[in-house]
């Protein structure tokens, strides 16, 4: 917690280096709330810590993300059975931006929503499983209310599976409780 421009992101940063150096079997997810538009779906704000857990994004050949995305996947269904389903293939594909939604037309909200959240928690349970995750999320005071009831539901659901979130805000946000700030 820290005003603007004080470094926040900076020593979040540095952070996850030194733990990456004392944890060589850490996964780290980093992102960044202050981007996320809000139009967009509650949920989509997942899709940027599937896309960083996976590493996705280092290349610009669509078919080289898509081999990386199913080979983890692949790997992390090992200790995850649901990572194996195709439907929960498909919803973290689509968050990711592998996939598109296709003609079918858009889902009712809810539905979509619970359906990304359990192909989220999936992954990252396999990942846990595997050894420790890291998820900083950054500007958390900048997120849509609707953003950061996503981020808290995955967050909570996943207290038992070797999962650390990690939030970055500005003091004003940090003085009242995580927990219920996180939901208002």
């Amino acid at each position: 917690v820290g005003p603007e421009g004080i470094g926040r992101t900076r020593l979040l940063r540095e952070i996850v280096v030194q733990l990456r150096s004392a944890c060589s079997d850490l996964r780290v997810a980093e992102v960044s709330l202050r981007s996320r538009d809000a139009r967009c779906e509650p949920f989509e704000v997942l899709g940027p810590i599937v896309s960083s857990l996976l590493m996705l994004g280092v290349s610009p050949d669509e078919k080289v993300e898509r081999e990386r995305f199913d080979l983890q996947l692949d790997e992390l269904a090992a200790n995850e059975p649901a990572l194996s389903e195709a439907f929960v293939v498909t919803r973290l594909a689509r968050l990711t931006g592998l996939e598109s939604v296709g003609d079918g037309g858009r889902e009712d909200p809810e539905h979509a929503a619970e359906a990304v959240h359990v192909a989220v928690a999936a992954l990252l349970r396999g990942a846990a499983a595997q050894g420790p995750v890291l998820i900083v999320v950054d500007d958390l005071d900048t997120a849509r209310a609707h953003h950061r009831l996503a981020l808290s539901r995955l967050a909570l659901g996943l207290r038992e599976c070797g999962v650390l979130f990690v939030f970055g805000a500005t003091p004003e946000y940090g003085e009242r409780d995580g927990w219920s700030t996180l939901e208002e």
